[in-house]
C-alpha cells in the first residue's frame, strides 16, 4: 500500500509540475491545482500543506527530472561533442515538433519570484550548477578527444553553453521563429567547435 500511495503523490506532483510550467505560480489558483491533480481540497492540504510546498516539491521534481536525462544523454552519447549538440538538439526538436511555447520551467521560475524566495533561489542555483558542471565533463572530454582546442578555457566555454541553452529555452517560450532558432543553434555549435 506504501508504494502504492507514492505513485499516486509522484502522478500528482507531475500533473501540478504541467500547471505551474504553463501557467506560472501567481496565475494558478488551488482551483486549477485541484483540478489537474484530481484531489479534493482536504487531500490536497493534507498531502502537501499549501500551494507554496507543491510549487517547491515540482521545482525539485523537475530539477530531478532533468538531471537524470542529462545523466542518460552523457551515458549513450559516444563523445563529448555529441553530448552537447545532443542536448541542444533536444530543445530545437521539442520546439519544432512539439510546438513547445511553455520554455523551462526553472527558468521561467527564476524569471518569475527567484528573488523574491531564498529557497526556491538555492534550488535553482543548484540546478544551474549541476547543468554546467555536465557541460564542463562534456567540454574537458571534446577537449581530449580534439573536437575543442586545447588552449580554450573549459570553465568559461561551460558557461557559455549554460547561457546559451538558458537562452534557447527563453526564445521558445517567446515564440522565436525556427530560422531564428536553427541559425542560433548552428552559431553555438560552430563557435565552440571551431579550432583557432
Amino acid at each position: 500500500m506504501g508504494r502504492h500511495l507514492e505513485f499516486e503523490r509522484d502522478d500528482a506532483v507531475l500533473k501540478a509540475m504541467e500547471i505551474f510550467w504553463e501557467k506560472g505560480y501567481e496565475s494558478t489558483s488551488l482551483e486549477d491545482l485541484l483540478n489537474g491533480m484530481g484531489l479534493s481540497k482536504s487531500s490536497f492540504y493534507n498531502s502537501f500543506g499549501s500551494k507554496d510546498v507543491i510549487f517547491k516539491e515540482c521545482l525539485n521534481k523537475y530539477v530531478f527530472v532533468i538531471e537524470n536525462n542529462i545523466a542518460e544523454l552523457y551515458q549513450v552519447a559516444p563523445s563529448g561533442r555529441e553530448f552537447i549538440t545532443g542536448i541542444f538538439d533536444d530543445i530545437i526538436h521539442e520546439s519544432k515538433i512539439l510546438n513547445q511555447k511553455m520554455g523551462c520551467f526553472i527558468m521561467n521560475s527564476a524569471m518569475e519570484f527567484a528573488q523574491r524566495d531564498d529557497e526556491i533561489a538555492e534550488i535553482i542555483k543548484k540546478a544551474m550548477s549541476k547543468i554546467e558542471n555536465a557541460f564542463l565533463v562534456a567540454v574537458e572530454k571534446s577537449i581530449s578527444e580534439g573536437d575543442i582546442d586545447k588552449n580554450q578555457d573549459s570553465n568559461q566555454i561551460a558557461q557559455y553553453l549554460l547561457c546559451s541553452f538558458n537562452g534557447i529555452k527563453v526564445m521558445v517560450k517567446s515564440g522565436a521563429e525556427q530560422d531564428s532558432l536553427d541559425n542560433i543553434y548552428t552559431l553555438i555549435i560552430s563557435s565552440v567547435f571551431s579550432k583557432k
